[in-house]
């Protein structure tokens, strides 16, 4: 795909629209997120619906599973020291969709 829009050669291919979004430069939102993993999002957006989120004990890292390993990553700096509270809420939402998304 890269090879072809170096090229200027047109591909019969389909991307997501937030690979779009990334290329123009444009804002990705949680709509893009929704058609990528709707599960994820899902479990996202029920987080802003909670009173208080710190009862969950989240912090600002994301555990991925390949091959059987486990590996926790952070989605900020430090982020493993950051406990998710309801103030900092936007910010995890958004480290998450940048995760998710972009990286």
């Amino acid at each position: 795909m890269g090879k072809a829009l170096f090229d200027q050669q047109l591909v019969a291919g389909h991307m997501d629209t937030h690979l779009y979004k990334h290329i123009l430069g444009w804002p990705i939102t949680f709509a893009e997120l929704e058609a990528v993993d709707q599960e994820f999002y899902n479990s996202l957006v029920s987080l802003v619906d909670m009173e208080d989120v710190s009862m969950l004990c989240l912090d600002f890292t994301i555990t991925e599973e390949t091959l059987g390993t486990k590996k926790n990553i952070e989605l900020i700096p430090n982020g493993e020291n950051i406990e998710v509270t309801n103030d900092n809420l936007p910010e995890y939402l958004e480290a998450n969709l940048k995760y998710r998304l972009m990286d």
